[in-house]
């Protein structure tokens, strides 16, 4: 914000998961945890002429490399189990990659009303998981034999979100 104007129309912002050391692997979202945007996004007049309340956000699942304890808990931080959030998303077990998003759907749409969780489509991985150096929400497939089976997740939560 520069005298009293906002500066962007929306700004994007990671998860900031944090991990719950008594259940290995496991991460919730917490509002006050570490940097995290939750009703911090201020309102105003954006540069392009519209009035809000609150700027809307994304939330992201981010990437930004690995910590000297993957897979270990408390490496400080902003890590989660050692991982940045992609890595550590991609490391779970399908089932919990997708109970996770629809999780993380509800809770920032709760919590926040100008959040809106970004689905990770594609992203670098900064820990190789079994080789892999991408994370792809496709469903495994011929042409993507990589994916890790959350698209049609994505797709559920999107398709509910568009119900009356």
């Amino acid at each position: 914000m520069k005298d009293g104007k906002l500066l962007l129309d929306f700004h994007s912002f990671p998860l900031r998961i944090m991990e719950v050391p008594e259940k290995p692997q496991e991460a919730i979202l917490k509002v006050g945890f570490s940097d995290g945007i939750y009703g911090k996004s201020k309102g105003g007049v954006t540069f392009s002429g519209w009035t809000c309340n609150h700027l809307p956000y994304l939330a992201e699942i981010d990437n930004f490399g690995s910590s000297r304890q993957p897979g270990q808990a408390k490496a400080g931080g902003i890590w989660i189990w050692g991982y940045d959030e992609i890595t550590w998303f991609a490391q779970q077990s399908e089932d919990y990659r997708n109970q996770w998003l629809h999780y993380a759907w509800d809770w920032v749409r709760k919590t926040d009303p100008a959040g809106h969780l970004e689905m990770p489509g594609s992203r670098t991985l900064r820990s190789p998981l079994d080789g892999k150096r991408w994370y792809y929400a496709n469903s495994k497939s011929a042409a993507t034999p990589d994916g890790f089976n959350q698209e049609e997740t994505i797709r559920q939560i999107w398709a509910a979100d568009r119900k009356p």
